[in-house]
């Protein structure tokens, strides 16, 4: 018997919201994404499976060009993750560029 996983990804949101007279109001975090996965799997898998809307944006100036969109993408130039679970970092080390963010 193998034990499968739900994982939540939450939309990013700043650490700090303000209403008036510098009243804190309370920020509810919102699930973007629900992912399954199996015990098993690596996290490179599990990386995978995540959806970033930066991630296929093109990233650059086109006002010269607006119809070329051979460039690179943003998962293509910024492909650096990690994972923090249990005071561990899980740093996505897949590609040569890939930061540790760990440090």
């Amino acid at each position: 018997m193998e034990a499968m996983l739900v994982v939540q990804i939450f939309r990013p949101h700043h650490s700090s919201h303000y209403e008036g007279e510098g009243k804190k109001v309370q920020v509810i975090p919102v699930p973007d994404q629900e992912l399954l996965c199996y015990g098993s799997q690596p996290l490179t898998a599990l990386r995978d499976m995540i959806i970033c809307k930066m991630d296929i944006n093109i990233p650059g100036d086109f006002s010269d060009d607006p119809k070329n969109l051979d460039r690179p993408t943003g998962a293509d130039m910024y492909s650096s993750s990690f994972f923090f679970i249990d005071n561990c970092f899980y740093n996505d080390m897949r590609k040569p560029i890939n930061l540790d963010y760990s440090e």
